[in-house]
Parts: C-alpha cells; sequence; structure tokens
C-alpha cells in the first residue's frame, strides 16, 4: 500500500514533478512568485488539518522568505532553494495531486507532508532568513 505521507513518494508523483518544472518559469518572474505565496498564504489561513500547526511558523517564514526573494530585499539564497519553494507551494496550490484536496480530512496531508519535507531541506537558508529578519527590526 502506498504511504502518501512519505515525501519521495509526493516528488515522485506526476504533479509534483510538474509543480517543480513549472517552478523554472518563476526564475524570471518575481510578480508570479509574489502572486503564488500571497495564494498559498490564503490557502494556509484556512482549514488545514491539526498537523499543520507544528510547521505553521515555519510555513509562515517560507513564504515571508520567498517574497523577500522575489522583491529583491533577500538575495542570500540560491535559485535552487527558491525553485524548491516554488514547486513545493505550487503543488500545495493544486487542488488535484496525490491525495486530492477536496478529500475530507485526508486531502491535505501530502501537502502538509512536502511543506514540512521542504522546510527541512532548507532549515538552514530558513533560519538565516529569520536572522537577517531580526537584525532589520533592530536597525
Amino acid at each position: 500500500m502506498a504511504d502518501h505521507n512519505d515525501p519521495d513518494e509526493i516528488r515522485e508523483h506526476k504533479s509534483y514533478q510538474k509543480a517543480a518544472n513549472r517552478a523554472e518559469k518563476y526564475r524570471d518572474n518575481p510578480e508570479g512568485i509574489i502572486e503564488i505565496v500571497s495564494d498559498a498564504s490564503e490557502k494556509a489561513g484556512g482549514n488545514m488539518p491539526k498537523s499543520f500547526a507544528d510547521i505553521r511558523d515555519s510555513v509562515a517564514a517560507l513564504f515571508r522568505l520567498a517574497t523577500a526573494y522575489a522583491r529583491g530585499e533577500y538575495t542570500e539564497i540560491p535559485w535552487k532553494s527558491i525553485a524548491l519553494v516554488v514547486g513545493t507551494i505550487l503543488y500545495f496550490l493544486s487542488p488535484i495531486d496525490l491525495i486530492p484536496d477536496f478529500l475530507p480530512f485526508i486531502g491535505l496531508a501530502d501537502d502538509v507532508t512536502l511543506l514540512a519535507w521542504t522546510i527541512k531541506q532548507l532549515k538552514t537558508d530558513i533560519d538565516l532568513f529569520r536572522q537577517w529578519e531580526d537584525d532589520r527590526k533592530i536597525s
């Protein structure tokens, strides 16, 4: 039986592959990045599963990082990392993926799993971004 909470299985699914390939189109489209982050923030603010609560703060930081990058405010992160974020956001926004979002209770499980995996992969980048944010607040 397939484990839909396995990040490797999610990343191998055609829906994620499609999202990851689409991410490259955002390299020269900062407005597009800001738009999808806004859409993802709205979705994340909605009826998310309880498992999302554990990563809510990190997801918010990930979204802020992508927005700051798109605005040219924070560029201390390689495009490869931003492409991972964009691909994850595109997957998150897709209602039809490994587990369709319209399925009650379980429809967002794969989205949360992929967000958590992305956060784990980019932990150092997110920590550095948070430090950058803190330094800007002090200045």
